[in-house]
């Protein structure tokens, strides 16, 4: 169960495709990191997987069936899609802006339910943001936004998480906040794609990886497999290192990356 990529091409002018012969499976309860430079086609392939784009060829099945085949409010309760910027043009405090992910669950005119609330509790409860909710969402830090954009998707109550680079605007510490969290989520249950230029992020937090390059893949398959000196100096286009240290505190091995000199 979840989305599958079958030999799938998109572009959004004539002759010009944006990615092409894509093959990708969702992996459940782990991560999945589509990595890669800017401009390679990672953004328009989420968009493609949660239904916002339509592909010019190939299949995109959900659950087994073709992606065309369900409305909206359908695709909405089984696939949880936050974009890379999202901004409200109102003061909703943060309750209401992560009851909006019940919307799949109401009637055009009708009002969140009391239920729908107590969801919508149930998910700040898990991402840690119940003090936040009754602060303006516009009031908010970076990682305090992100974190009530995760707990809205979560009350769609989906089976499938995607993220466009989810930390892009985040310091470290918020970063590895909300890459924690979607790790635990994707333990529950969720299978989870995200979006990101980093490789460390991969390598910390992703079970899987398809590295993208140029409108295709380059490879993909577990992380500790598909992110090595080879792959990433392709994918990037520089001389790039994958270093293994040990952790001086608890001997635990690490694997990380960095450009091959100083800039």
């Amino acid at each position: 169960m979840g989305i599958e990529f079958r030999d799938v091409a998109f572009s959004y002018h004539e002759g010009q495709a944006v990615f092409s012969g894509i093959n990708l499976k969702t992996v459940e309860k782990d991560i999945l990191v589509i990595l890669g430079p800017n401009g390679c086609g990672k953004t328009t392939l989420l968009k493609c997987a949660a239904g916002i784009l339509q592909r010019q060829q190939g299949d995109i099945l959900l659950d087994d069936r073709d992606i065309s085949s369900f409305n909206r409010r359908d695709i909405a309760k089984k696939i949880g899609y936050i974009a890379q910027e999202h901004r409200y043009g109102f003061t909703y405090s943060v309750t209401e802006v992560v009851v909006m992910g019940r919307s799949p669950y109401l009637d055009i005119f009708s009002s969140p339910s009391e239920r729908d609330y107590e969801i919508a509790g149930e998910a700040m409860r898990s991402v840690g943001i119940s003090h936040l909710a009754d602060k303006r969402y516009t009031e908010l830090s970076g990682g305090e936004r992100q974190l009530a954009l995760i707990a809205r998707v979560l009350t769609q109550q989906p089976s499938i998480l995607l993220l466009d680079e989810p930390t892009s605007q985040l310091d470290l510490r918020n970063q590895t906040i909300v890459l924690r969290l979607v790790k635990m989520l994707a333990k529950t249950g969720l299978s989870v794609v995200m979006t990101s230029h980093f490789p460390n992020h991969a390598i910390a937090f992703a079970g899987h990886t398809a590295i993208m390059h140029n409108g295709s893949f380059i490879t993909k398959g577990r992380t500790e497999e598909v992110i090595n000196e080879a792959n990433l100096n392709k994918a990037y286009g520089i001389d790039i290192r994958v270093y293994t240290i040990k952790d001086p505190i608890d001997g635990t091995e690490l694997r990380l990356c960095a450009p091959a000199h100083k800039l």
